[in-house]
Parts: structure tokens; C-alpha cells; sequence
């Protein structure tokens, strides 16, 4: 390992031969492969330098050529073409790297750096299309850029055919990519774009395959965002997958198979608390048409499974699942007239408590379905009575649960909040002096809560 700037040795490494190299992200450890041997993660604890400097100098990327005295990219060696599928990943990962170097050099206005990278870039992608299937060639640097645009030019030239050749590639190319660099979250997203672009792609070919193609795509979703985490714009990952379930769910429709639909519902309800839980709720309002759709083929179902068995308890359980998600989704995309949905939730959670009275977690339950009615009569402007009936329901029944365990804080802080939804009603209708006790028996119960914990 040289150093750039002065041409000393920095360390020898022996006892693994290999004929390629690079620097992890982060400039701490030096991958090494090929030679016919396994490869090889090298940690670069004292080389004179710190992992920072290391991580700086690495972004630059090999190969570099010898040129009066200083070592500049190198497009020759680029254009090499590759002759394996782990040489044409290493062009297409060349490729990659020095057009984002490139393209971030120009955004901070370094054009000299940016033009020794574009050549590069440009020669190492010439190689990969000399090699690749047709359908590639022409899209320069949009490669792995924005597979949406791709297939819609390959499929407004009638070319599904190539569309599919080219997605089948992506997919064995991303994945070879991840296999020599598991570390690397980026080739996790890119094979999670592949495979749900070959899904795409596939449409109008049986169910079966279709079935299978959705599957991958939502296993390599589902790696994706388990990667990313719930930070920032990284966690739209889990909204990702959230479309390519409902997408596997639509295919299992076709199939008769219903369960696996209803599963398929199930986790993304799942994973949508646990985002919720984590981040403290979030949404990506350019989701507000999928979640509908989906929404609205889960209420379908569970609407008419639930017609076939009006007594099944986990048949009314998945319909007041579906009813609360689909009118979470006509609320985020500004829909009017939720309130009938709403209603048909209570009804939902009614039947549910009947079948075993004076459960406690039902009785929640079904408080909640007439909260989320009353506050959103309220949304729609529907008439104040109606409003406070159903605010004045759900008092009773969380006034009754916090009887029963009164040293319970949840349950004190969910009586704060209906006492709110009655005083709310009350100012509506200039009842002050009525609003005010009910604003501060709700301070009160949240203080009793806080002092419990």
C-alpha cells in the first residue's frame, strides 16, 4: 500500500495473493480478491495515516496511471473489456463510482477533478455495453439511474423483450455486485430496484411467474430497508416495500390464494407501526395513490370474507384492520366522506366486543373506532350532536376501563383525550364554563399519568 502524495511504502501486506483491491467506504480496511483465491478484508489500523485521510485519498478510486511523476485515472485500463460476470460488475462499478464523483465534483465546482473522472466513467460504461445484451446499449450513464424511464422507452418501442433481458441482467449483475461487497447498502438498493423492475416488466406473463418474480422483489425490498434503518430520507425503503407487498398480494389474488394476500396485508400494516413507532409517524405523500389502491383491494377482500362468516372473530378482526387502513389512506390523500368508513369500524369493533363482553382491550378498541369517527365528523364538518355523541360514548367506556385499574397510566391518558374531544365539542357550541372542566380533569389525569410513569 503506497501513499499517493509522497510515493512512500505504507505497509506490505503478504499471505493473500489477489490481482484486485479497494478501499472500504469508510478508509478503515482494504478489500483484496481474484488470483483464483477467496477474498480477503485487510484492517489498516496503523499505516501513518487516519481512516479519515484514508477514506478521502480512497474516494478517488483506482486505476490510476504513472504519468510525470503523478498518478492520474487511468481510461485505457478502463476500457479493458470485461470477459466474466465479475469483470463486467467491476466495469459497471468502475463506471458508477467515477460518475458520481464527477458529478459531485462539478456540484462543488471542481471542474479539473471532474474532468479526470468523466473519461473514465465514459470509457469503463463503453466497455460494459461492448459486452452486455443489446437492450442496454444506449442509455449511457442512466444506468442505475432511474429503471422507471428505462423501461418505458424499451416498452414504447415494443421491445418487452429487451426490457425483460435487460432487467434479468441487472439483476444477476447488482447481485454479483452485493456478493463481492455485502457491507454495501447501495448495491442492496439497486438489487431491490432490479428485481422489482424485472416484476414489472413481467406483466401480462402467467400469474405463477409473475408470483415468483414479486416474491424476490419483495425479499430483496425487505434487505433493503432492514439496511437502511428508519433515519431521514432512507427509510422511504420500508414505504418501498410496503408497494411491492401490495403488489405480491394483487398476484396472490389472482390465485385464489387469499391467506397469502391477507398475510401480505397484515406486514405492512406491521411494518408501518413499527416506522410509526420509531420515527414518531412520518408519511411520503407521493404514496397516497398506492396506499389507496391497496387499501381499497384489502377492504374488498376482508368485506366479503368477513360477509362469508359474520361470527369468524379473526375474519371481523382483518376487516377492522382493513377499514381503519383504508380510511387512514382517503384522509392522507384529502378524501371527503371517510365518515361512512368510520362508521362501519365501530359497527366492526361493536360485533367484536359482543362476542366477548366487557373485554378491556376490546372495549379500547371499539373507544378508539368512535374517537377516530367523532374527530373525523369533525374534519368533515358534520354537526356538533353528532360529534359529541360518539366523544361522550367513548368517555364512558375508557371512564369505566380506568375504574377498573386505577393505576394504569395508558388508560388515564387515553380518558385525558376523550375528556378533550368532549370539551372541544362544548367550545364548538359556546358551553365555556362546561369545556373547561372537562380541559381540566384531562390536566389532571395526565398529571396522575406523568406521576405514574
Amino acid at each position: 500500500l503506497w501513499d499517493l502524495r509522497s510515493g512512500k511504502r505504507l505497509v506490505r501486506l503478504e499471505g493473500r495473493p489477489a490481482d484486485s483491491a479497494a478501499f472500504t467506504p469508510d478508509g478503515r480496511r482494504l478489500r483484496t480478491w481474484g488470483d483464483g483465491t477467496a477474498g480477503h478484508v485487510w484492517n489498516l489500523g496503523d499505516i501513518g495515516r487516519s481512516s479519515e485521510e484514508v477514506a478521502v485519498l480512497a474516494k478517488d478510486h483506482v486505476p490510476f496511471r504513472l504519468e510525470r511523476g503523478q498518478l492520474v485515472p487511468d481510461p485505457v485500463r478502463a476500457s479493458e473489456r470485461p470477459r466474466s460476470m465479475d469483470e463486467l460488475a467491476e466495469q459497471v462499478e468502475l463506471a458508477v463510482m467515477h460518475w458520481y464523483a464527477a458529478f459531485h465534483a462539478r456540484g462543488d465546482g471542481d471542474l479539473e477533478k471532474a474532468k479526470r473522472h468523466e473519461p473514465v466513467a465514459q470509457a469503463a460504461w463503453e466497455a460494459v455495453l461492448a459486452c452486455a445484451p443489446a437492450a442496454w446499449r444506449g442509455f449511457g450513464e442512466t444506468f442505475l439511474e432511474d429503471l422507471g424511464d428505462l423501461f418505458q422507452e424499451l416498452e414504447e418501442a415494443d421491445d418487452r423483450e429487451g426490457a425483460r433481458a435487460y432487467a434479468r441482467a441487472l439483476v444477476e449483475v447488482t447481485s454479483t455486485l452485493h456478493g463481492r461487497d455485502p457491507d454495501g447498502g447501495f448495491w442492496l438498493t439497486q438489487i431491490a430496484d432490479a428485481r422489482e423492475g424485472l416484476a414489472k416488466v413481467l406483466a401480462g406473463e402467467p400469474p405463477a411467474v409473475r408470483r415468483a418474480a414479486w416474491q424476490d422483489a419483495v425479499e430483496a425490498r425487505r434487505a433493503e430497508a432492514a439496511a437502511r434503518g428508519f433515519s431521514g430520507y432512507a427509510s422511504i425503503a420500508w414505504w418501498q416495500l410496503g408497494e411491492a407487498r401490495a403488489q405480491l398480494a394483487a398476484v396472490l389474488e389472482e390465485l385464489d390464494d387469499e391467506d397469502g394476500a391477507l398475510e401480505q396485508y397484515r406486514s405492512i400494516l406491521d411494518e408501518r407501526r413499527t416506522f410509526d413507532d420509531v420515527t414518531g409517524g412520518g408519511y411520503f405523500t407521493s404514496y397516497a395513490e398506492v396506499d389507496l389502491r391497496w387499501t381499497d383491494r384489502m377492504l374488498r377482500l376482508c368485506r366479503r370474507r368477513a360477509g362469508e362468516a359474520p361470527e369468524d372473530e379473526g375474519r371481523l378482526r382483518d376487516l377492522a384492520q382493513a377499514l381503519a387502513a383504508r380510511c387512514e389512506a382517503r384522509q392522507r390523500a384529502g378524501s371527503s366522506g371517510t365518515y361512512v368508513l368510520r362508521a362501519e369500524a365501530v359497527r366492526c369493533r361493536e360485533k367484536l366486543e359482543a362476542l366477548v363482553p366487557n373485554d378491556p382491550e376490546r372495549l379500547e378498541s371499539l373507544a378508539q373506532a368512535l374517537t377516530r369517527l367523532a374527530w373525523t365528523y369533525r374534519a368533515e364538518g358534520r354537526p356538533i350532536p353528532e360529534q359529541r355523541l360518539h366523544h361522550q360514548r367513548a368517555l364512558g367506556i375508557r371512564r369505566e376501563l380506568a375504574n377498573r385499574e386505577p393505576e394504569d397510566a395508558a388508560r388515564f391518558r387515553r380518558l385525558a383525550d376523550s375528556h378533550d374531544g368532549e370539551a372541544f365539542c362544548l367550545g364548538a357550541v359556546s358551553r365555556d364554563e362546561e369545556a373547561r372542566r372537562h380541559h381540566l380533569r384531562s390536566l389532571e389525569l395526565r398529571e396522575r399519568a406523568a406521576a405514574l410513569g
